[in-house]
């Protein structure tokens, strides 16, 4: 999973960083000797690496810590490799008078970076260009919330004291963050088919609160859901099946639909056109609409006519 991680955010400059410790070594058998600072400051690379890898648990963030240091250590594993080329591929250089041996290897030096690092700039530009592309749907359509609940509020002349309860259901592994919602509003789940452990609401009185409805299994805690029917706002994908179309109070519940956002349809676009950004015109996208809705609870009622 990390290996895949990093070869999509760093593509080969990821291996560059991975090598910083044996071509390190490799100048030491050549001759030269260990550059112990170096060392010093590139093997958390590696701890950090042995102490996440055997976790079950994999998250991406978990590497946030040390992509600084993956980028030093590219860069270092570049300049070790420099000197190891200077001395065995290209000797001439050392055995030339010095001023022609500087204009020279400065030269070579110029040349092999702007070889090795172009080709990186573009993968990691076209990665971001992706990103921002393709998957900001989510930031689009949080952002539109305090905009739907302000318009609501003057149309129908609320208090802003009026809490609103903004909910998601499949896609609650992508809300950004509370800064997103106004201070009149909070998050809530609706059921859908994750059965794990979702998120709880900060108490007031913070860690010295007694909270029994956690457990460190990832067990399913019903006390997260509320029903549609509570809801002001729905976040979830268009289609999604698991909205639910009703509440448990039998009412039906219609979601009507203020604002719609693209987002990238990955399970259905190839690996290529879904990791880079793409021209318009090579670029061959699967898309979701990402969806902000209004809920409107209408009460139903059954007759029953007596013979």
């Amino acid at each position: 999973y990390y290996i895949k991680n990093l070869a999509l955010n760093f593509n080969y400059v990821a291996a560059l960083a991975a090598a910083v410790l044996p071509v390190m070594f490799l100048q030491r058998l050549l001759g030269r000797p260990l550059p112990t600072t170096l060392i010093v400051l590139c093997s958390p690379l590696y701890f950090w690496f042995a102490t996440v890898g055997p976790r079950p648990h994999k998250e991406e963030r978990f590497l946030f810590p040390i992509y600084p240091l993956i980028c030093l250590a590219a860069v270092i594993t570049l300049e070790q490799l420099w000197t190891i080329i200077i001395r065995f591929i290209f000797p001439p250089l050392r055995r030339s008078d010095t001023k022609n041996k500087s204009t020279a290897s400065f030269r070579l030096h110029h040349h092999f970076w702007i070889i090795l690092l172009i080709p990186a700039w573009i993968l990691s530009s076209a990665r971001i260009a992706a990103l921002s592309t393709y998957y900001t749907a989510p930031l689009d359509v949080y952002a539109q919330i305090a905009l739907h609940l302000s318009q609501e509020q003057q149309q129908e002349q609320q208090l802003t004291s009026v809490q609103h309860i903004i909910c998601t259901a499949g896609e609650w592994y992508r809300y950004p963050s509370s800064f997103y919602l106004p201070d009149n509003a909070r998050l809530a789940f609706l059921k859908s088919s994750f059965t794990g452990q979702l998120p709880r609401q900060f108490e007031p009185e913070g860690s010295r609160a007694q909270i029994t409805t956690f457990n460190g299994d990832n067990h399913e805690e019903l006390d997260r859901y509320v029903d549609l029917a509570n809801c002001t706002l729905v976040v979830d994908v268009e289609g999604s099946e698991d909205l639910p179309k009703d509440d448990n109070n039998n009412n039906l519940v219609q979601l009507e639909v203020l604002y719609k956002a693209q987002f990238l349809d990955a399970a259905a676009t190839s690996t290529l056109h879904r990791m880079i950004y793409l021209p318009m015109g090579f670029h061959q996208g699967v898309y979701l609409n990402y969806t902000l809705y209004r809920v409107i609870v209408s009460t139903t009622t059954t007759t029953q006519e007596k013979g």
